[in-house]
């Protein structure tokens, strides 16, 4: 009964969430292609329905006059088409390559990230982040240049230009930290590479790539 009673863009907002929160949990992996691309038209019929019975959006088109109102859900319905479609054109950009429900799962690999452990003269262990005594955007620009760096070396571990571009990066940041703690001395730093799953249970394998000690 309190359902009958909601208007009909409260009625599509409500399918709408009820079609969606499924699909946040993944239970679109079992669909096919085209099934997922139907789901993500209903969707956005529903939004579309939604906005332009609304009474604040109804009236604002009706006042627009006919030939607006078409043109407005004319361009959403376009927006959402090519979204399921996923035409890869450049001349359709910024429209093209946006996905929601079709896009591959399971097929992408797992993010990868490098984990430093300071150890220091007192025996005592901790994880370090390179720049994080600084800023975040130093955090960010050390992070991407030690990726290169490590991945290099990683990839070439019998390669000396390698080794020693890694170990100089090491050291580097055992000394920002070093003066960022005065009287705690580190005398290594260890750096394993990590596979960070995307999905439960979310642990990270991680496995030890090198260590060097500190002069």
């Amino acid at each position: 009964m309190r359902a009958r009673a909601l208007a009909r863009w409260q009625k599509c907002l409500l399918a709408y969430c009820v079609l969606l929160l499924p699909m946040l949990t993944g239970l679109q992996r079992v669909l096919g292609r085209v099934p997922k691309q139907g789901i993500e038209l209903l969707l956005g019929g529903l939004l579309i329905t939604a906005f332009a019975s609304q009474p604040v959006f109804s009236n604002t088109l009706r006042a627009l006059g006919s030939r607006s109102t078409f043109a407005v859900c004319a361009i959403l319905a376009l927006v959402i088409g090519v979204d399921a479609a996923h035409l890869h054109t450049r001349w359709l950009y910024p429209l093209a390559g946006w996905e929601m429900f079709t896009s591959p799962m399971g097929r992408q690999p797992d993010p990868q990230q490098f984990r430093y452990t300071a150890h220091y003269a007192d025996g005592s262990a901790h994880r370090l982040v390179p720049g994080g005594m600084i800023s975040d955007a130093v955090v960010s620009g050390l992070d991407g240049e030690a990726k290169q760096t490590l991945s290099a070396f990683d990839e070439r571990p019998g390669d000396a230009r390698a080794k020693a571009a890694a170990e100089s990066a090491l050291r580097g940041f055992a000394s920002m930290q070093e003066r960022a703690e005065p009287g705690k001395d580190i005398t290594s730093v260890e750096v394993r590479r990590c596979r960070m799953p995307v999905r439960p249970p979310y642990v990270p394998d991680c496995r030890p790539l090198a260590e060097i000690s500190t002069p």
